[in-house]
């Protein structure tokens, strides 16, 4: 009898075993596809090395933090997809006050790039598109249990080796290399946004009278609005500019977001009559924030050069085109604005700004 229940108490924890394993691997399936990572990476204590599409899924989605010096603000690559890139240079925040970094760090912003793999090889497009030499190659430890790591948190260490480049090359074909933390998802203070946006001007309901009573000339006709006019249309919206058409062309803009945040984003440039995801950008976008409160009533901003200091110079007027045909409408123009000399109001947030649930913002 005893032996009987030896024997059935073996076969249980035979199987207990099995259905563990079986629910561990099945975890580790479910975890790690979606993010490139094979089968040996579920193991934490043996590092995987990925190579080519398998490494750059890894990337895509998730963000590579700088490993170094902790006194300095680290370098942030993150890989919002397979075609947009985010990359934030570090930079040493001594003689800040501590209260003033992040506004610093805001302001300092981040270049944006169109990213590709190309067999195998990841290429970059920055006034031209620069591949690596080599095929792509990173090695991911990993540090947490991937199901309990939360957005902007570490996921692993990964190391990106580089290449023996001559001393006389010119140019360093090593587009990453070095040890990184792995953050899950956008780990930056940067929000996502749709790349290919399409922003509708904001019209008035009436017109104002002094714009009916005003002549025609060559020149455009405007009317200035109040300070509280000017907020209630500015807040909650996004200038942008036009192009030669007289439409947002969808390139360029900067939020003011209720939470006192302007987001300002230039979307790279591409080819004359391309996707605005074509991989062969003339020229790197940017993204960054600068800050808006109310004044005695006015609406004031911060500027680039100084993210601590607040300029009271936001302006709003209505013009009325003189053109024939839609863009004869009136339309709310803005002065004092991030994105260039002339800007136009457009309803909400057409770029679609998302800072996400990442602690870092």
């Amino acid at each position: 009898m005893l032996t009987q229940i030896v024997v059935l108490l073996k076969s249980f924890a035979t199987a207990q075993s099995w259905r563990r394993a079986f629910t561990a691997a099945l975890l580790s399936a479910i975890t790690f596809a979606p993010e490139g990572l094979s089968a040996a990476a579920s193991d934490a204590n043996k590092p995987a090395t990925l190579r080519g599409p398998e490494a750059f899924k890894v990337l895509v989605g998730n963000t590579l933090r700088s490993v170094g010096d902790s006194k300095l603000i680290p370098t942030f690559r993150y890989f919002m997809s397979d075609q947009v890139e985010y990359r934030c240079r570090g930079w040493d925040p001594s003689g800040l006050a501590r209260r003033d970094i992040r506004l610093h760090s805001e302001a300092g912003g981040c270049e944006l790039l169109f990213v590709a793999l190309k067999e195998g090889r990841l290429c970059e497009s920055y006034q031209y598109e620069q591949c690596q030499d080599h095929e792509l190659k990173l090695t991911f430890a990993r540090r947490s249990d991937p199901t309990k790591v939360a957005e902007g948190e570490v996921l692993g260490r990964v190391t990106l080796p580089g290449t023996d480049r001559a001393a006389s090359d010119p140019i360093d074909h090593d587009l990453i290399k070095g040890k990184f933390e792995l953050v899950k998802g956008n780990g930056t203070i940067f929000p996502n946004f749709d790349p290919v946006p399409k922003p509708e001007l904001l019209r008035p309901d009436t017109l104002p009278l002094s714009l009916h009573t005003q002549d025609f000339g060559k020149t455009l006709r405007s009317v200035g609005l109040s300070d509280a006019e000017a907020t209630s249309k500015i807040i909650g919206n996004t200038m942008v500019r036009l192009g030669p058409d007289g439409k947002p062309d969808g390139r360029a803009g900067e939020y003011y977001g209720p939470d006192g945040r302007i987001t300002v984003i230039s979307i790279p440039k591409s080819p004359e009559g391309a996707d605005l995801l074509h991989l062969s950008a003339e020229a790197a976008g940017t993204v960054f924030i600068n800050r808006w409160k109310i004044e005695n009533g006015g609406l004031c901003r911060t500027e680039n050069d100084e993210p601590t200091k607040f300029i009271c110079a936001v302006s709003l007027s209505l013009e009325a085109p003189e053109q024939s045909g839609d863009q004869a409408a009136p339309r709310y123009f803005a002065g004092n604005s991030g994105i260039g000399p002339r800007a136009y109001i457009a309803k909400g947030n057409p770029f679609g700004f998302d800072f996400g649930n990442s602690t870092r913002k």
